[in-house]
């Protein structure tokens, strides 16, 4: 079986005979432990993150090619064999424990977070570092070979998605990352006519992770028809990355009641005014988790503007109500 693109789990069993292929920019992340009974799992230029590591007689991993199997929060038991290939890195949090039928072998770089326990057999050429204590291992300790291996292993930013939804009072714009590295920023872009580009807002990204990221921003502007937003990554070097722009369409903001997001928990003042500034509706509401529902009269088509007045603060939006 070959793994090519983002796959989430809760756990993972490999049995008699299998084979198992992360290819070249796969991401495997699972909240709980991984067992290789038997068989082969390799990862050629790809990413596992799990909640524990277990590799049994006669299972194998096989890390190649910058490759990185991360345990986040339990123990690495090897009782089968590990091959950590050239610029690959294995890294536990918990402890590491070689047993006596254990092999690890290439070049790569083994760390862990606790104990380091080598009952088995390491090869010399394994670049090795523990916080704790490092017992039966052939080479010295080098933690900064070590961490310049594992911190040197590609973690692009993975895009999982990209939306953008009506939500009533302003379109939605949200986006997640499976793992971000050396991630400066993102900017939102809009367009009306997919050719001319505004910038909408600038979001400082994660830096370097390798867990799942949301983002979310709203736009106030209540332009009717069809809006196309895009997204484009900033590296901390300076280089980015652009991905295909997505469209939402919108018919209408006044629906009989508004949604209102992203307020202050407690009493709100709202009002709509039409052109002249005469106030048609004059409310005031308790805001709650940052939500209020508002109801609104039957009114004319044509642009209004809604002032939403809380502990003194004034925010004012334009809103268009069609038929």
């Amino acid at each position: 079986m070959n793994i090519s693109g983002y796959v989430t789990l809760d756990k993972y069993e490999q049995g008699v005979g299998s084979i198992v292929n992360l290819t070249s920019g796969a991401i495997l992340l699972g909240s709980n432990s991984f067992l290789v009974a038997d068989g082969t799992l390799t990862l050629d230029n790809a990413l596992i993150n799990s909640g524990a590591l277990t590799v049994d007689v006669p299972g194998i991993v096989s890390l190649n090619n910058s490759s990185r199997f991360f345990v986040v929060s339990g123990n690495t038991n090897i009782d089968g064999q590990l091959n950590i290939n050239s610029l690959s890195c294995t890294s536990s949090n918990g402890n590491f424990k070689i047993g006596p039928a254990g092999s690890v072998l290439g070049t790569g770089s083994l760390n862990s977070g606790g104990n380091l326990n080598n009952s088995g057999f390491v090869a010399p050429t394994i670049v090795w570092c523990a916080q704790g204590a490092g017992l039966g291992m052939p080479s010295p300790e080098n933690c900064a070979g070590a961490n310049g291996i594992c911190n040197a292993i590609l973690l692009p930013v993975e895009l999982i998605a990209f939306d953008a939804n009506d939500v009533g009072i302003a379109i939605e714009i949200t986006w997640s990352t499976a793992t971000e590295r050396n991630n400066s920023h993102f900017l939102i872009q809009f367009s009306d006519d997919a050719e001319i580009w505004n910038d909408l807002e600038y979001i400082q990204g994660a830096g370097t992770t390798t867990n799942r990221t949301d983002y979310s921003i709203l736009d106030n502007d209540f332009n009717f028809g069809v809006r196309y937003y895009r997204l484009i990554q900033f590296d901390l070097d300076g280089a980015s990355t652009q991905y295909d722009p997505i469209s939402v369409e919108r018919k209408s903001v006044m629906n009989n009641s508004l949604t209102l997001l992203n307020l202050q928990n407690g009493l709100a003042q709202a009002q709509l005014l039409d052109n002249s500034g005469t106030a048609i509706l004059s409310e005031e509401l308790f805001v709650s988790s940052g939500k209020m529902q508002l109801a609104i009269p039957s009114t004319t088509p044509g642009f209004y503007i809604l002032q939403i007045i809380q502990e003194g603060n004034l925010q004012a939006i334009k809103i268009m109500v069609t038929e």
